[in-house]
């Protein structure tokens, strides 16, 4: 099926973008300008929670780490070695650009958030990582009873 010269050339024809395709594009565009803040943002809330959950699991029982043993020593190493990527997505750096072209700071923002994308996605690996350790090392050094039973679990 072929289409005639007429057809062809009003469907390449541009029309004028509606008021709610501008504010789509607005939106998007805004929206891509505000994502290193909500990186930084989400790192933010990842150390706060990084900070918690050492607290959680390490203040009431301190003979975690040594009941524990390494596995339990390497889950806090985690935990702290998730804080540094965070760090890194919240530090400010300095970035240099053409302040003139348009395409250089364009450029310029992809990378930064590529950047602090990976360094969040790191720093959430290690404290999952480490979380899933200390987590395990918390239930096997808690002795677990039944109702109505004088052993515990597994012992």
């Amino acid at each position: 099926m072929s289409t005639s010269p007429d057809t062809a050339s009003s469907a390449l024809s541009s029309s004028p973008t509606s008021e709610e395709a501008k504010s789509w594009h607005t939106y998007r565009r805004t929206n891509e300008q505000e994502t290193p803040k909500r990186l930084e943002e989400a790192a933010k809330f990842l150390t706060g929670l990084a900070s918690i959950a050492l607290t959680l699991f390490l203040q009431p029982k301190e003979q975690l780490l040594t009941q524990g043993g390494m596995v339990a020593k390497v889950a806090v190493a985690f935990w702290l070695l998730s804080l540094l990527p965070a760090f890194w997505v919240i530090f400010p750096r300095r970035y240099r650009y053409a302040e003139v072209s348009a395409e250089a700071i364009t450029q310029l923002h992809r990378r930064v958030v590529l950047w602090k994308y990976g360094a969040l996605v790191a720093s959430a690996g290690l404290f999952w990582l480490g979380l899933a350790l200390l987590t395990w090392c918390y239930f096997s050094a808690t002795p677990v009873t039944l109702p109505g039973s004088e052993s515990p679990l597994g012992g």
